[in-house]
């Protein structure tokens, strides 16, 4: 990828950022993300990522999550209040999220099942006013799921297939402008921090729900 380096590798998981930063020097880098999760369908970790039921429970920098409106059964939008960074003021996110499956991509080796997209994305809402006491970040995130099979099982028919054999390949990437000037050096350390304990903590919380619970496809 061109004027991509990778800033983060552990395993499975690899971190990738291009630097930009706007004429107010206000940083803006993409980071985009590669990472498997063992035990857990692509249908799985994208509706995990999606649905707000469980969300407090592995995104620890959230303070509150409220549901603005729902558009259909697969399109919400979404209020969040992250919790404050000291000394830096308190942020919010107003953002619509979509889940679906896309047709007519590229599969990965022994992949089973379809391939789970979920997109966020900033919006204005009159549910959402402006606070002065808030800064609001805009952000532009996305996650594409895969479930692949291992090789040793690949002769075997679906329901044979037990959640050892199973694992979910995602891409995330991530854009985000946070509403206003911080040191470089400060906001992509902050960055590449986040995207890492957020891909373990969903990945983790995720497997562990479904552990015992019928594959879902």
């Amino acid at each position: 990828m061109d004027n991509w380096y990778v800033v983060y590798e552990d395993g499975e998981m690899k971190v990738y950022r291009r630097e930009i930063e706007d004429v107010d020097g206000i940083v803006l880098d993409p980071l985009r993300a590669t990472h498997t999760v063992k035990g857990i369908t692509a249908r799985e970790l994208a509706n995990t990522f999606f649905h707000p039921d469980t969300r407090m429970e592995w995104e620890n920098t959230l303070e509150a999550v409220e549901q603005l409106e729902s558009l259909d059964d697969v399109t919400t939008v979404y209020r969040h209040l992250h919790k404050r960074v000291w000394p830096s003021q308190q942020r919010e996110t107003i953002f619509c999220s979509n889940i679906c499956v896309l047709t007519d991509v590229p599969k990965i080796e022994n992949s089973i099942g379809g391939t789970y997209f979920v997109m966020n994305f900033s919006v204005d809402h009159p549910k959402a006013k402006i606070d002065p006491k808030l800064v609001r970040v805009k952000v532009n995130i996305s996650l594409a799921c895969q479930t692949y099979i291992d090789f040793a099982v690949t002769h075997q028919s679906i329901d044979e297939i037990k959640r050892a054999d199973i694992n979910c390949k995602l891409i995330y990437t991530a854009e985000v402008h946070p509403g206003g000037w911080a040191p470089a050096k400060v906001v992509r350390n902050i960055g590449k921090r986040e995207i890492t304990k957020f891909l373990k903590r969903i990945g983790t919380f995720s497997a562990e729900y479904v552990s015992n619970k019928p594959i879902d496809l």
